[in-house]
């Protein structure tokens, strides 16, 4: 009956059936959405292995590409806040983003929009960047890079400090160390030797065996240093850094 109802009076003949059109959508999440605009800092000129891609810029650095905008998913405001700051710059990206958690979404593709410039040296102009003081190696001074380009980089505090630990070994000799297996003895470690003297010398670790003990279940650790070092030794300690960053925005 409701069929009959719904076909247009009319003479005599054959009439299609409209039927009843679907009043939902179904097949589509609507707790998810995509938003593209202007961010104070997050993703953007993300490193890909592929060359095909469009939106790609050659980075000579590396030899791969470069993808300019990068959409990325974030499942909260807070998410959001994190990644791509709060309401400060201009645009209205972070209020439609609000306003979508807010009445009920559930996850939003972020796509920061940013500068084209021509260049490799263009983009890294954008990207705030110091060197730390009081740090010496045969690499060169230590360089600090903001993860992405933004004025949000200048806020960006660092600060590194380097503390001791007691380090007791088993046996030392020129050219290794023997720790017992628990003690934190890793490729790369620095040691710290003060001799009979005062006077202190620094090796790094470079390899690192397990070496079967008949007093010891799980064996000892053995560390091979980097280069020879007087026999007579006081103390050795293992030297930790302690690298802070604090971006200005309550996150240390």
């Amino acid at each position: 009956m409701a069929s009959i109802l719904n076909v247009p009076l009319g003479a005599p003949g054959l009439y299609r059936d409209p039927g009843v059109p679907l009043r939902e959508l179904s097949g589509v999440r609507m707790d998810v959405a995509a938003f593209v605009g202007v961010a104070p800092r997050g993703p953007a000129r993300e490193r890909v292995l592929d060359a095909i891609l469009r939106n790609c810029r050659p980075d000579p650095r590396v030899g791969r590409q470069l993808r300019r905008t990068v959409p990325y998913a974030v499942e909260s405001f807070d998410e959001y806040r994190r990644l791509y700051g709060g309401f400060g710059g201009p645009g209205l990206l972070p209020y439609a983003v609000a306003a979508f958690f807010e009445n009920g979404g559930r996850r939003a593709y972020i796509a920061r929009i940013v500068h084209n410039y021509p260049t490799a040296a263009g983009n890294d102009a954008r990207v705030a960047q110091a060197v730390v003081g009081g740090v010496f190696s045969t690499a060169g001074p230590l360089t600090v890079r903001a993860r992405n380009e933004g004025s949000w980089g200048n806020s960006l505090r660092v600060r590194l400090d380097f503390s001791g630990r007691p380090l007791i070994p088993l046996e030392v000799t020129s050219v290794d160390i023997t720790v017992a297996a628990g003690e934190p003895l890793v490729v790369g470690a620095l040691l710290r030797l003060t001799l009979g003297d005062g006077s202190r010398i620094h090796r790094f670790v470079t390899t690192v065996r397990r070496v079967p003990r008949a007093t010891a279940a799980a064996g000892v650790l053995t560390g091979t240093f980097e280069s020879l070092f007087p026999d007579r030794r006081d103390t050795v300690e293992i030297l930790e850094a302690d690298l802070r960053i604090d971006d200005g925005d309550a996150r240390v």
